[in-house]
């Protein structure tokens, strides 16, 4: 199965949302992956061409799903980059970026990785996929996955604890009926439960709405802000690919003016305008 890496402004697949990406990646490896930025250590990627194969072209036992170093992230990486050189596929794996785990690059490259899969992959290859077993287990596994051998090892002494526990119940239980058979109950012993004033208990529950009703507010509210950073993150990476790919612009001291603004990190320092105007025959992009 050979396929080109390279995919078009207009194909639709730098348009996809973190959302659709995570349940997608879940679905397909039968994971938990909650943000985007988890796939940065690279096992994730890794998998979804052992799913797109299936011809044990991907070495998963010598995938780390555990990978939090660089250079642990990096042989994940030299894992895919080598499946994808052996299969023809014209793709360059940005690792440098993807490694610092930054939402934006490793959402870019989560996108590629649906797209290439989507082209290249046969009909009902998710059914006959079993992720969890490929990875031995490993990985943010999502519920209803196969147990750990810890998890049944202790499954296995859990009966034989559970029988010293029923028979130190019992005789617990024996020594109490014998003692309660000696003495005497007395009248007047045994007080009432204590009950909370009922505007005590008015007052914790209006609070309790309260807090619920805040809580749901900063979940629309948050949503909306994620909604919002998509959005524009999107226009932002339409810009830097037709500055990329229109010819004539690629070189030019506009365009690189503009992909530096783009590619500056939140701690690189913002430089200072030098109040000259820009040259409109060096600095001005060509009409497009």
């Amino acid at each position: 199965m050979v396929g080109t890496g390279n995919f078009g402004l207009y194909e639709g697949a730098y348009f996809v949302g973190r959302q659709e990406l995570l349940g997608w990646l879940n679905g397909l490896l039968k994971t938990s992956y909650t943000k985007v930025e988890q796939c940065g250590n690279g096992a994730a990627y890794c998998q979804v061409l052992d799913a797109l194969y299936q011809d044990s072209s991907v070495p998963m036992r010598k995938v780390n799903f555990d990978a939090k170093l660089e250079h642990e992230m990096v042989k994940n990486f030299k894992i895919m980059q080598a499946v994808l050189d052996k299969k023809g596929v014209d793709k360059l794996i940005p690792v440098e970026r993807l490694v610092r785990m930054k939402y934006q690059d490793n959402l870019e490259f989560l996108q590629w990785c649906k797209r290439f899969y989507e082209t290249q992959a046969a009909s009902g290859m998710e059914e006959t996929y079993d992720a969890s077993g490929r990875r031995g287990g490993r990985g943010p596994t999502s519920t209803g996955a196969a147990p750990s051998s810890q998890a049944a090892t202790a499954a296995k002494g859990a009966p034989r604890a559970g029988r010293r526990a029923g028979d130190s119940s019992q005789r617990t239980a024996s020594a109490g009926t014998q003692d309660g058979a000696k003495r005497k109950p007395v009248a007047g012993r045994r007080a009432a439960p204590a009950s909370a004033p009922s505007g005590q208990v008015a007052a914790l529950t209006a609070r309790l709405e309260e807090s619920e009703k805040q809580n749901s507010d900063m979940k629309v509210t948050v949503s909306y802000l994620e909604k919002e950073r998509d959005f524009y993150f999107q226009k932002l990476r339409r810009i830097e690919i037709l500055c990329q790919t229109t010819e004539g612009m690629a070189d030019s001291p506009f365009t690189k003016q503009v992909l530096g603004i783009l590619w500056r990190e939140e701690e690189d320092p913002i430089e200072e305008d030098d109040g000259q105007a820009p040259n409109p025959d060096t600095d001005i992009a060509p009409s497009l």
